[in-house]
């Protein structure tokens, strides 16, 4: 059984938040409950005929990100991401909201109560499929040895401009830039002037990252929530993964490779 439920004004950056999948698209998606997390993750469609690569998205919200969170046992439920992005949306800023659901119904309980009007709305969404026990997800068993920190406004200025050139974005990233080419265009951004933050395992000699602009929509949406976005990726640039911090207590994340 499980239930949660956000406090007035948070609806909207809950459905901020869940938008991206929306833009990707991901239609169907994965809906992880844990005592520890709430945690939707799914998986952009590929399509032979552009060669556009798959991408998973996940968002994941600790138990301090809602008013209320009660969970008392691991679920994974299988659920229609579009259904409920449209309930979302159907519900205004200043809402109350709750979800509500537990292993042995297929469906999935959400209730809207105005905050000025005190009126109430329900509506069910159908789950395709249960399982019980904690997710397994290998993408978030990925260890990073570099990092890249850059302010939300300026990665979003940066990837809509080189998107402009193409999809494939290859970064160098040394001990004090990091440099993002697509084609013949490049962006670097200087850690002197406080344009990045850079940690991890680099140094004058460059780590090698690439990662794809096919969801630039989505990207930019999910960094507007944020102050500064974060670029992970392994010393042998096999796996990078963008995150989005959402307020203090949630992640967007996208993993690329």
């Amino acid at each position: 059984m499980f239930g949660l439920s956000l406090d007035q004004g948070a609806v909207r950056l809950l459905r901020r938040a869940v938008a991206p999948f929306i833009q990707m698209p991901c239609f169907y998606g994965k809906m992880y409950i844990s005592p520890d997390d709430l945690t939707f993750i799914a998986a952009s469609t590929p399509n032979p005929t552009v060669h556009n690569p798959s991408v998973v998205t996940a968002l994941r919200l600790r138990p301090s990100f809602f008013d209320n969170f009660i969970c008392d046992e691991s679920l994974c439920l299988v659920i229609d991401l579009n259904y409920l992005y449209h309930i979302l949306c159907q519900a205004r800023d200043d809402d109350y909201l709750g979800i509500y659901g537990n292993g042995t119904h297929d469906r999935v309980s959400v209730v809207l109560l105005g905050a000025a009007t005190r009126d109430f709305r329900d509506a069910n969404m159908d789950v395709v499929s249960i399982h019980h026990g904690r997710m397994n997800v290998p993408q978030f068993q990925y260890e990073y040895q570099v990092i890249v920190g850059i302010p939300s406004m300026l990665f979003r200025t940066s990837i809509m401009e080189l998107h402009q050139f193409g999809v494939t974005v290859f970064a160098e990233v040394r001990d004090t830039q990091v440099a993002f080419s697509v084609g013949n265009q490049q962006v670097v951004l200087s850690k002197e002037l406080e344009q990045c933050i850079i940690g991890g395992a680099v140094s004058e000699d460059p780590v090698s990252l690439v990662f794809s602009l096919w969801h630039v929509q989505a990207m930019v949406h999910a960094s507007a929530v944020s102050d500064r976005v974060w670029l992970l990726g392994q010393s042998n640039g096999l796996h990078v993964m963008l995150n989005c911090p959402v307020g203090e207590n949630g992640n967007r994340m996208f993993y690329f490779g």
